[in-house]
This record gives structure tokens, C-alpha cells and sequence, in this order.
């Protein structure tokens, strides 16, 4: 019996190995978690729209971040939301041609990235695997 990996297609660009300093020295760091913080987003029994705020938080990004290589030795995608197509444990998935992001979308990401401090890439289509 063999392990089979997720294949993961997404558009934007590689931080390797380590997060970005903004990031980096947040233990167990967790993108969406931070996100929330950052939205001042607090989870109580009591705010039945919880759910609804975070889900649309979030749909209002211009970045997601993306762990790939394995869970034990993580590395980091900084991606555009909605880009991201993945493939289960070898189950098959097609792809659809899902173009160019915007110059909008491009200037939304280029804004997170210098307001964060997170050093600048070109983006691009890239394949990559996760492992967890």
C-alpha cells in the first residue's frame, strides 16, 4: 500500500520554508486565526452571525495562504483566493481554465504583501504537493 500526496494548483507565489516576520514568530501560526484577530472576529455562543462574518471576512481578502510540502516540515503559498483547485489523495479533479487574475486582484495582493512587510514575487500559475 502506498501514500499519495494532494496536488494543489494555485496562483501566486512560494515563501518557502519559513513565514514572512510578520508571522513568523506567532507559535502553532494559523493563517485564518490571525485573520480573525486581525477582523477582531471573536467567537461567542451568544453571536449566532459568527459563522456568516467569518466566512465573509475572509471572502474579502486578497490573499490566502497555503501550507504544502508536509505537515512535519510545512512550506508556504501565498495565493489569491478562489485559485486554488486541489486533488484529494489521488482522486481526480479536473481543471478548468480559470485565467488571469485582475489588475485589481494583483494590486489588492501587492498592497497586503507591502503593508505586511512580506517581500514581493511575481505571481504566477504554479502546481505544487501537500503531504498531511
Amino acid at each position: 500500500m502506498g501514500v499519495s500526496t494532494n496536488a494543489i494548483l494555485a496562483f501566486g507565489f512560494d515563501l518557502g520554508e519559513e513565514l514572512p516576520e510578520v508571522w513568523a514568530n506567532e507559535e502553532g501560526f494559523e493563517f485564518t486565526e490571525w485573520a480573525e484577530k486581525k477582523a477582531g472576529l471573536v467567537w461567542s455562543a451568544d453571536d449566532k452571525d459568527f459563522w456568516k462574518k467569518r466566512a465573509d471576512m475572509l471572502a474579502a481578502l486578497p490573499v490566502t495562504l497555503e501550507t504544502h510540502c508536509s505537515g512535519d516540515y510545512p512550506m508556504y503559498f501565498l495565493a489569491l483566493p478562489g485559485s486554488i483547485t486541489s486533488a484529494r489523495r489521488g482522486t481526480p479533479e479536473a481543471v478548468t481554465t480559470k485565467g488571469e487574475p485582475s489588475g485589481r486582484q494583483l494590486a489588492a495582493m501587492r498592497k497586503f504583501c507591502d503593508e505586511l512587510g512580506i517581500q514581493w514575487k511575481e505571481p504566477a500559475w504554479h502546481i505544487f504537493s501537500y503531504w498531511g
